[in-house]
Parts: structure tokens; C-alpha cells; sequence
């Protein structure tokens, strides 16, 4: 059955959009799940990494799902010939002219056949590509170096360390990252062929006549609708005075994750063919968006511009790079190679990385450091300053706040110096002015003395930011402490 060339075209490409937006809504929503104190692995990448390598694995080795192809069984009926061979050979029976071909030749086959199909296309390359990412996995390499490595227990300063320390970090990344990433690929294999009896097919003449045609409408329907909450987000209306966080959350991320994931599929569709024993493909993508998310990351740290922009790096970083680098196919070629080339092609994916990570974050990092991320939730060190001098305390509550939304914002705690420090030192500053003048007000007022007047107006002029005016605490104890004087005096 001819299928023409440009609506298979047009097919794959909805369901690489599609997929790419289900992907990286994955990554985000396990990412978020596995973030919480007490965590066993503080770093969400390998969660995703794993649990796409996995579904990679299983479709990779299903048989049943794309049993139909392109409408003709044909690895279904190779199968059949080679189990009624072995019934007929067992009985003494020989059908030696009955062609029978290898069944390791037509798995290769049926494999090849797959990977054309725009349905599968879509599930290996646009859902697990872009629910694996190999980007974030290397600037995780690189935060476990530089001792930045988010931590929902970490404390608005973190703890020092050697570089013997930062070594091993270093390794624990990359060693169970690689290791959970294999172990996935080869789990999801195992249950494709535990679960065959019981996974169903997809008709042939469902997908190609209603399914694709319907995903078309849909993926397009949503990348479109992406775009429109990002304009408008559901915040905006549903939250009236609030921040608006779905765009930094989300919604950018999955306007510009079908962009990485397209180029993916394009640049390893033209380059993995050309070196057998190096897929120059998936290499070139996962150095390429490795280097974005470093800039992107770096742009995001040095206040250049307002929150908009850090949202935007933001979705650049989970949307664009996350689809445009993966480990689910990564592994699956480290899987697919001989033993020297995979760890060859393995090591120098790492290694290369690794080395433009440390280039393009570590200048940042070892020049002036990382500045917390610009967002509406929290407030900024000046606005804080001002509603200081204005007279309203800042609680101790809002402080925690602060400090909660700056560790989730910046993945990786409170930053010293940050919103969540100021906060946390305004509120220490007037916590002490209040004991102070609460010390001076319990005494009787012909004892209160200049001594007196003067600590309350020092503790007073550090919590409001400033020298107290008139009609201030600290000018009404020294005007008691004036006419104290006085009456010593006389």
C-alpha cells in the first residue's frame, strides 16, 4: 500500500509536537514530585532519566504494539513459520522448502520498519527524548562540583567543602545517572517481553485513517494554545493580585520544548547515519543544547533583565534544551554499540559536556557566583528596605515564606545576600529593637537614663534602615531620659 511521502511527513512532525509537550509536562511534574525534604536523591534529573530510558526500552523491544506496520505483519508472520517449523520437526515431519527466514533478520527488519512508523516516531523520539534530558544531567555534573546542587535542606548558607568532596559528587551523579539510565532501558526491554500475551495492537487502518489524522489537529491545537497561556496565563485571572508563575513554571517550556525536540530529530536523522560506531547525531544535539542551558543559566544569574526574561531562560532551559538533549536514546545506542565503541562514544559525550559545562557556567561561578533568580514571589531587597522604614515589620513568617519560595525558585536554597537573608535580617533587626524598648519600657519612667535612650535608638535606627525622627520610640525615651536628667539636676 503506497502511503504518500509528505502526509507521513506531516504525521510525524504532529506527533513529535504532540509528544515533545507530554515529555517535558512529565519531566517537569516527576521533577516537582521527587523535590521534597528528606529526599533519598536530591536531584530530580535522574528520576526522569530512569523512567524514560524505561518506556524507551519497552517500546524499543515491543513487538505487539506496531505488529500491523505498515498494514502487513510481516515479523508476526515470520514468527508463526519458525513455531510451526519447530512443531513439524518435532512430530519427524521436514518442510525444508518452505522458506523460512532468520528470525534475528527480521527483528532487525520489523525494527527498521518501526522507526518509521509516525506513531512510533512520536512515542521514542518526541516523549522519551524529551522526558530524559541530558543537559539538565550535566549541569547537575556541574553543581555537585561547585557545591550549588539544589537541596530541599539546604540552608540559606551551604556548607563548605574540599574539592576532594566535589569530586565524589561529581562521580555519585554520573554513576547513578548512567547506571539507573542503563538499568531502565534494559527493565522496560524485559517487561516488553513479560507483558507480549497481554499488550494489544494498534490496527493499521485505525491509526493511518483516524488517530493520525486527529493527532494532527491536536498536537498543533496544543503548541498553539502553549503560545496563548503564555500570553495570558491562567494566573492572571484566577489569582487577581497574585504573581504570575505558570510561565516560568511551565508554559514556556512547552512553547519551546517541540523546537529542541524537531531539531533533534532532524539533525540525527541527517548525521547519526554517517559514523556507525559514533551516532554523530544525538552527540552533536546533546553538546549543543548543553551549551544553551549553560547560557541560558548564566544569563538567568546576573540580573540583566526583568522577570520576564529569567521566565523565558527558564522555559528555554526546560523546554528547548530538555527536548533538544537525551539520555533515553543515549542509552539506547550505548545499549545497541560494541563493548569499546560504547564506552568510547559514552566517556566522550560525558567528558565533552562536561568540559563546555565548566567553560560557560564556571566563569560565572568562580568570577562574581550565582545571584538568586528574578520572581514576582519574591520581593526584592529594596522593597523590603522601604516597607522597613515605612513602619510594617517584617514577621518571621513572612520571612520562612520568602526563604521557601527562593529555595524553589533557585533549585538550590535560599542564596546568601538574597531576598530571603534581607528578609530574615529586617525581622532579627526589629525583633531586637522591640525587647530593647519593651527592657526600657517595663522600668519606671524616673529610672529611664540617657544609656537607655540611646541603645533604643540605636536598635531602632538598624531596624528601620535609618536615623529615627521625630515622634519616634527612641525620641520618646530620650525625652523621658532628658527630664530624668533634669530632676537629677535639681
Amino acid at each position: 500500500m503506497g502511503v504518500p511521502k509528505v502526509v507521513t511527513e506531516i504525521y510525524t512532525v504532529s506527533y513529535l509536537i504532540l509528544f515533545a509537550i507530554l515529555g517535558t509536562l512529565a519531566r517537569l511534574g516527576l521533577q516537582a514530585l521527587t523535590y521534597y525534604p528528606g529526599a533519598p536523591v536530591i536531584f530530580g534529573s535522574v528520576w526522569s532519566n530512569f523512567a524514560g530510558s524505561l518506556v524507551l526500552g519497552f517500546v524499543s523491544e515491543d513487538r505487539m504494539l506496531f505488529r500491523h506496520e505498515w498494514g502487513v505483519p510481516t515479523y508476526d508472520q515470520h514468527i508463526s513459520r519458525s513455531k510451526q517449523k519447530n512443531a513439524d520437526e518435532e512430530n519427524g515431519e521436514s518442510l525444508s522448502a518452505q522458506p523460512v527466514g532468520g528470525l534475528p533478520t527480521a527483528k532487525k527488519a520489523h525494527m527498521a520498519t518501526k522507526k518509521t512508523i509516525p506513531l512510533y516516531i512520536g512515542l521514542a523520539t518526541g516523549f522519551c527524548g524529551s522526558f530524559t534530558s541530558f543537559s539538565s544531567f550535566v549541569r547537575d555534573i556541574f553543581l555537585a562540583t561547585s557545591n550549588d546542587l539544589a537541596s530541599p535542606d539546604s540552608s540559606p548558607s551551604l556548607i563548605p567543602r574540599n574539592g576532594g568532596y566535589s569530586f565524589m559528587a561529581l562521580l555519585a551523579i554520573v554513576i547513578t545517572t548512567v547506571s539507573l539510565s542503563m538499568s531502565g532501558y534494559f527493565v522496560g526491554a524485559h517487561l516488553a517481553i513479560t507483558l507480549e500475551p497481554f499488550t494489544p495492537s494498534f490496527p493499521f487502518r485505525f491509526t493511518r485513517k483516524v488517530l493520525d489524522p486527529f493527532v494532527t489537529f491536536l498536537a498543533w491545537g496544543c503548541w498553539i494554545g502553549a503560545i496563548l497561556l503564555s500570553i495570558l496565563p491562567p494566573d492572571r485571572f484566577s489569582n487577581p493580585g497574585a504573581s504570575e508563575t505558570w510561565r516560568g513554571s511551565a508554559t514556556f517550556a512547552l512553547v519551546f520544548a517541540p523546537l529542541g525536540c524537531l531539531l533533534r530529530f532532524y539533525v540525527s536523522l541527517r548525521l547519526n547515519p554517517r559514523v556507525a560506531s559514533f551516532p554523530l547525531g544525538t552527540f552533536v544535539v546533546n553538546l549543543f543544547g548543553t551549551a544553551v542551558l549553560g547560557m541560558a543559566w548564566d544569563l538567568a544569574h546576573v540580573h540583566v533583565g526583568g522577570v520576564i526574561g529569567c521566565q523565558v531562560l527558564q522555559g528555554i532551559e526546560d523546554g528547548f534544551c530538555g527536548a533538544l538533549t537525551t539520555v533515553s536514546t543515549w542509552v539506547a545506542e550505548l545499549a545497541a554499540l560494541e563493548r569499546g565503541r560504547s564506552y568510547i562514544y559514552g566517556a566522550a559525550s560525558i567528558v565533552a559536556a562536561y568540559a563546555v559545562m565548566v567553560a560557560i557556567m564556571g566563569g560565572l561561578k568562580w568570577s562574581q557566583g550565582f545571584e538568586a533568580l528574578m520572581e514576582p514571589n519574591v520581593p526584592s531587597k529594596t522593597e523590603l528596605q522601604i516597607q522597613a522604614n515605612e513602619g510594617r515589620p517584617v514577621t518571621q513568617a513572612e520571612a520562612s515564606a520568602i526563604a521557601s519560595v527562593e529555595s524553589t525558585i533557585t533549585e538550590r536554597g535560599p542564596i546568601k545576600g538574597g531576598a530571603a537573608a534581607t528578609a530574615q535580617s529586617l525581622h532579627d533587626r526589629q525583633q531586637n529593637f522591640l525587647e530593647k524598648a519593651g527592657d526600657v519600657a517595663r522600668k519606671p519612667a524616673d529610672e529611664i537614663t540617657r544609656e537607655d535612650a540611646a541603645q533604643v535608638q540605636k536598635a531602632e535606627a538598624r531596624a528601620a534602615g535609618g536615623t529615627p525622627g521625630k515622634g519616634s520610640t527612641s525620641a520618646d525615651v530620650q525625652s523621658i531620659a532628658a527630664e530624668n536628667e533634669k530632676a537629677g539636676r535639681a
